[in-house]
């Protein structure tokens, strides 16, 4: 009986709850208007929720559309900051002492907030006394070496055809992976939308001006992938006189569910860029391959005085790496991908067949270069400079960035290692910074680093203090 007239019951709060929500707008009489107040809120958002599923739903995704189409104009109004203005102040919000192998260090940082919406990916490189600064979207800026001494932050833009030439589409993630300066050149490096169907590694060149600078292409992969992804590498490095380095990711590759594992282990091909670390020749654009058998290569750094190419690879989960090429134009290297890893494949469908086609088992087993380090749980591994003489007179020393969101496992903090000759490593320490380190660079006439945190849109020194 209880049962019966619970049942009763709901039934004339749903009918009601219809009646009235299909007379909202309409005429209403009194007793409408008064009855839909007596009915309690919680009832009717449980009415809404599992009776009218549909008609909630479809509110719910309009709404977000609304919400979605009001982010992104606020996101365009942001980015609008930097096509209208011609210099940019960044504040000082942060300053603190540290210690790293027992040297007193100070870190400040600087911030300019709308750099934390324009990418966020901005890269930082010094040339000719002068700091130079790109965002994601293609922003050029520089600031000289007096001002950056003064701690008078202030970036002045430089004019250039970049957005007009390439194919920046937020919802495809078109965005600029890296830039190099070199003699009277500048490289950018960004992922490019030939088609819908055809995402690509591409280089552009232009004569540094601090006016404008018009570029051009200079190389592309022309090696189409049907979807862009963040894994795309990018990362650029100066090569010897006449050449650069590339690094070129897998593009997600085996992150992918069933449609496509990569079957082809293309970063085990010589003929494919896929997972690879390249020379381009910047006269005659002729390539040759380096290193082979990478992820997600994000960082690299070629040492002229000993010959090395240092690079940095994200694994999956865990197994990050640091890499280091002895002698490159020796033999082309190979780190393993995705045959070799430290780390293992993220949890999802298809696994035994994934593990088939990608075992992820030793690198020594099948002869593979093992990495220098390697980090699990991962790090979100980023940028890499050496140094020498920085902190200690008689040691090779190493700074690694961090991207990642846990703190407690190495994320969002510089990484520091110190070791001899032999590369045995003497000293290693984690500096906790807080946030996603994208971009590091080491000022010899400064003697300080330079790190761009792109969590709040910060530029950060750290110097010893005199």
């Amino acid at each position: 009986m209880i049962k019966k007239i619970f049942f009763i019951f709901l039934f004339i709060l749903v009918l009601s709850y219809f009646v009235l929500n299909n007379n909202i707008g309409k005429e209403q009489t009194k007793l409408i208007q008064e009855t839909k107040y007596l009915i309690p809120v919680y009832i009717k958002d449980f009415i809404k929720q599992n009776i009218f599923v549909h008609q909630y739903k479809s509110k719910l995704e309009k709404k977000i559309t609304a919400q979605d189409k009001y982010i992104s104009r606020i996101y365009s109004d942001i980015e609008k900051i930097f096509d209208y203005g011609n210099s940019f102040e960044f504040s000082e919000t942060f300053q603190e002492e540290l210690k790293i192998d027992n040297t007193k260090l100070r870190i400040t940082k600087f911030t300019l907030p709308p750099l934390e919406f324009t990418g966020p990916r901005a890269y930082i490189q010094y040339h000719d006394k002068n700091l130079f600064l790109i965002n994601g979207n293609g922003d050029l800026f520089y600031i000289s070496k007096n001002n950056l001494k003064k701690r008078k932050i202030i970036f002045t833009k430089i004019k250039s055809n970049l957005k007009k030439i390439t194919s920046i589409d937020k919802n495809e993630m078109i965005q600029v992976k890296d830039f190099l300066l070199a003699n009277d050149k500048i490289y950018v490096s960004f992922l490019n939308k030939k088609d819908s169907q055809c995402f690509e590694n591409k280089i552009i060149e232009g004569k540094i001006s601090y006016e404008k600078i018009t570029f051009e292409t200079f190389f592309s992969t022309g090696e189409c992938r049907k979807e862009s992804t963040p894994s795309v590498g990018g990362n650029l490095s100066s090569f010897n006189k006449d050449k650069l380095l590339l690094t070129i990711g897998d593009y997600y590759c085996y992150e992918r569910d069933s449609r496509d594992f990569c079957e082809k282990n293309l970063p085990q091909l010589n003929k494919s860029f896929m997972g690879k670390i390249i020379s381009i020749n910047k006269d005659t654009k002729n390539f040759e391959i380096m290193s082979k058998g990478h992820r997600n290569s994000q960082g690299i750094f070629y040492n002229k005085e000993n010959d090395i190419i240092w690079s940095t690879d994200h694994g999956p989960y865990g197994g990050d790496e640091i890499n280091i090429n002895l002698n490159p134009n020796d033999r082309i290297k190979n780190y393993g991908w995705p045959i070799a890893s430290y780390g293992k494949h993220y949890e999802g469908p298809n696994l035994d067949k994934l593990y088939e086609i990608a075992p992820l088992k030793s690198h020594s087993e099948f002869n593979f270069d093992e990495p220098f380090i390697q980090f699990t749980p991962a790090i979100g591994i980023s940028q890499i400079i050496k140094i020498e003489n920085f902190l200690n007179d008689d040691s090779q020393e190493l700074f690694v960035g961090s991207l990642g969101f846990n703190l407690e496992e190495g994320d969002l903090s510089l990484h520091y290692f110190r070791f001899d000759l032999n590369y045995n490593i003497l000293s290693q320490e984690v500096i906790p910074i807080g946030e996603r380190i994208r971009d590091l660079e080491f000022i010899a006439d400064l003697n300080l680093i330079v790190l761009f945190l792109e969590t709040s849109g910060s530029i950060a020194i750290i110097e010893k203090p005199y």
